[in-house]
């Protein structure tokens, strides 16, 4: 199944994640079986944290890359990242509380509730959608209350492209599990030290 998936050079990831996720994951505290609800209602966060796992799990905590990119200095170099340590993993605060109030222009305070797994599945579709429509649809429906009144029906569309971009950033610093953009990596070439983006995907080719 993942094969078939990966196979498209623009690989739909939250889909491949899903698919995973929903051949992979028995138990979820009391929750047997799994039903996919409950996968598409944890936060984007706790599937990637899922499917670290798995991956783990499958293939072991090492991930070799014999031809990794250094960004400082455009050689590629041989690197081995141990998952279980070098990859952050950011908690919430409270587990309990799922929400953000995210200061907006003009002193406007917005409510929006983290990124769930089907809300992200929901916002790439078959792939194709641009980020700004992407946006629009995380925004409609995560955003919770506007001004501390509560928001019935759209409002991304008609909202500055500022306050929409607040809106983003803020769900994305937000949202717990593995910091999967943050992976230091020094280049044996250079030997300089940066941080880089790791796909999930990446990890299972």
């Amino acid at each position: 199944a993942m094969a078939r998936e990966l196979r498209n050079p623009a690989v739909n990831i939250p889909k491949v994640v899903d698919l995973l996720l929903k051949r992979t994951v028995q138990v979820i505290g009391t929750i047997e079986p799994v039903q996919p609800k409950v996968l598409s209602d944890m936060l984007t966060g706790d599937r990637a944290a899922l499917m670290l796992a798995v991956r783990i799990l499958t293939f072991g905590s090492d991930w070799e890359v014999p031809d990794f990119p250094c960004r400082l200095c455009d050689q590629t170099f041989g690197v081995v990242i141990e998952l279980d340590k070098d990859i952050g993993v950011k908690k919430l605060d409270n587990p309990l509380v799922q929400e953000v109030e995210v200061e907006l222009r003009n002193g406007h305070t917005a409510t929006v509730a983290l990124l769930t797994g089907g809300i992200q599945l929901e916002m790439v579709g078959d792939g194709t959608r641009t980020g700004p429509e992407e946006a629009t649809i995380a925004i409609d429906r995560c955003i919770k209350k506007l001004g501390g009144m509560p928001v019935a029906g759209p409002v991304a569309q008609r909202m500055s492209m500022a306050d929409r971009r607040t809106i983003v950033a803020a769900m994305a610093e937000a949202q717990p599990g593995p910091q999967m953009e943050e992976v230091m990596v020094t280049c044996t070439e250079c030997g300089r030290e940066a941080n880089y983006s790791i796909s999930l995907v990446d990890l299972f080719r």
